[in-house]
């Protein structure tokens, strides 16, 4: 038998579960500093300074309406806005700053007290900062404070002492009782470089309350088209990011091998130059040797032997030198690597002694003296005797 109350009780759970399903799919994030408690740690980013100054006033106001205190430290800019705001809206600044229920103290000379080469030294902000927190609170049933130095490190580029600066504040809250509100202009996270440094921004926060740009949906599927919106435009950053990862991978790929070819070149080019110098060396070695045995043929000094050896100095040198331009016009077969030796057995003795003869007169004209000794064992090789003379 079918109990109509276990159907009844059936039917109830699965309308109550389809409407937690609406409610989950048509809700959006409410984030404004009113949701926050009076322990949060949390971090507002913005467009504009009009919407923070708006947020802050209601931030700050309300505390100071309600008997809580208060501490700023910002900007001298927000600082002055932020009283004026206050002020017209009924809040006596003046009455509240002389019973120390109202600190407002500068952003970048409270930074400079604690911050000791270029991080905050944890030791002074607790001493400074929990000093100034423990007077406000004194008697009092809450504290809420607005903290701008994060926000200033941040636009100097210090982002790992902004995040180390955020830590500090949520050690400072283990000790004492306070909300704290930060903030961070939009601007100052323009580049894919420093979506990990935001994600380090959020996570220090309890809670995060985006820029204006959001905030003034009020409706909630607006808020949900934006989410979609957004979401979408994180797509296709991420795809853009992937297509530039790859150009720029191609890019250095070009320029490498754009320096390699250039290395090539070089060395060519040095190359050249050395083949030039050497030419030019082997070139004027025989020369020297015709022009210098011609020189003494025309003094008609010589006895019949030491002419018959003039002659076939300049006869063998002659050819040496028509070789070595036969060789150096035969560079194509060098360059393809088509050079073909002359090889067969050489007597190293007839080699080195033509070798001696075209170098004996520019040696006697410097006083050189050149001796030559030859190991009978070691006379006989292969080789190409003109190239290896």
């Amino acid at each position: 038998m079918i109990n109509p109350n276990n159907k009844v009780n059936s039917v109830a759970q699965t309308i109550q579960t389809s409407l937690d399903e609406v409610g989950r799919w048509n809700s959006a994030p409410r984030t404004d500093w009113n949701e926050m408690s009076e322990s949060d740690h949390f971090v507002q980013f913005y467009d504009a300074d009009g919407p923070l100054l708006t947020s802050l006033t209601g931030f700050i106001g309300k505390g100071l309406d309600s008997g809580s205190g208060a501490i700023v430290v910002a900007t001298k800019a927000h600082r002055d806005q932020l009283d004026l705001l206050l002020m017209q809206d009924g809040i006596d600044v003046a009455g509240a700053n002389a019973a120390g229920r109202y600190v407002s103290l500068d952003a970048n000379e409270t930074l400079a007290q604690f911050m000791v080469d270029g991080s905050p030294e944890p030791k002074r902000f607790a001493d400074l900062v929990g000093g100034v927190v423990a007077r406000v609170a004194d008697g009092r049933r809450s504290v809420r404070a607005f903290g701008e130095m994060v926000a200033l490190l941040w636009a100097q580029g210090n982002y790992t002492g902004a995040i180390r600066l955020e830590e500090l504040w949520n050690d400072l809250q283990k000790s004492h009782s306070f909300s704290l509100f930060c903030a961070y202009p939009m601007t100052a996270f323009c580049g894919q470089e420093l979506a990990d440094p935001l994600a380090g921004v959020c996570t220090t926060h309890s809670r995060v309350i985006p820029a204006e740009s959001y905030t003034d949906l009020v409706s909630h599927d607006d808020r949900l088209r934006a989410i979609i919106h957004l979401q979408q435009k994180a797509r296709t950053l991420e795809a853009e990011m992937r297509e530039r990862e790859k150009a720029q991978e191609e890019l250095r790929a070009s320029l490498l091998r754009e320096q390699m070819a250039r290395a090539d070149a070089e060395t060519a080019n040095r190359m050249k130059d050395e083949f030039l110098a050497t030419v030019s060396h082997e070139l004027r070695t025989p020369l020297n040797a015709i022009m210098g045995w011609s020189h003494m043929l025309r003094t008609g000094r010589l006895d019949q032997a030491t002419a018959s050896r003039a002659y076939e100095t300049i006869d063998r040198n002659a050819k040496s030198q028509a070789q070595l331009i036969e060789d150096i016009l035969d560079m194509s077969r060098v360059i393809t690597g088509k050079l073909r030796l002359t090889m067969g057995p050489v007597d190293v003795a007839a080699v080195i002694n033509p070798a001696i003869d075209s170098v004996q007169l520019a040696a006697e004209s410097k006083e050189i003296q050149l001796e030559v000794k030859l190991d009978p064992s070691g006379r006989h090789t292969l080789g190409d005797s003109n190239r290896l003379q």
